[in-house]
């Protein structure tokens, strides 16, 4: 098996619970369980015909090959970390990754890099830190006026947009107890997920139509 590309990784963690059957409550005992580059070197290594390893010295820590792997697996990166998700049928598991700086390229950039070549078979979303959108001067904006209509609330939501909305449309309502409660319900649902990535797609369109 040939090596396509090979990163060096400062951690790596795998999420670990009791009972993989069953879904994770209060009660049951999961924890991530991690591993440093010491004293075996930590490696992600991505085989010229499309497989995924992550290995810790002799030992493989995953394995995964990359074809139709878009059905199974996504990830998620951010600064110089990455996280990735497996899911089929009732099996699921994920694992953390944080990237070493090479001789050229700092860990951030060895991260994104890596993101890059992981998209050619399956989903990677890049986070954006709030340092990075903070460098934005708000001076920049432009308040809309008049009617806004529903490409230009997209538009800005996307953050495609260098407007801003209205005041009107910064109110939260008065009572936002529930808020709290309301996220944890939706972030237990399995299906939840997939209706945020449906709900984007939706949105982009939108700030496609400038008709709408």
């Amino acid at each position: 098996m040939k090596t396509e590309s090979m990163w060096k990784l400062n951690k790596y963690a795998r999420f670990v619970q009791s009972d993989v059957s069953a879904m994770v409550t209060k009660e049951e005992k999961a924890e991530w369980e991690y591993f440093d580059n010491t004293p075996f070197p930590l490696e992600l290594t991505l085989a010229d015909r499309g497989h995924l390893l992550v290995s810790h010295g002799s030992t493989i820590m995953e394995s995964y090959n990359l074809a139709m792997s878009q059905k199974y697996l996504r990830g998620q990166s951010k600064g110089d970390s990455m996280i990735i998700f497996y899911h089929m049928q009732d099996v699921s598991h994920r694992f953390r990754i944080k990237f070493a700086a090479s001789e050229l390229k700092t860990s951030h950039e060895v991260c994104r890099e890596c993101a890059e070549k992981m998209a050619k078979y399956f989903p990677v979303k890049a986070i954006v830190t709030t340092e990075a959108v903070n460098l934005e001067n708000p001076s920049d904006k432009t308040t809309l006026r008049g009617e806004v209509t529903l490409s230009d609330l997209a538009n800005v939501v996307t953050g495609t947009s260098k407007n801003q909305l209205p005041s009107v449309y910064n109110n939260m309502p008065t009572d936002t107890n529930d808020i709290g409660v309301l996220l944890k319900l939706c972030l237990s649902d399995p299906s939840f997920p997939a209706y945020v990535e449906q709900v984007e797609k939706e949105l982009d369109n939108l700030a496609l139509n400038t008709n709408s």
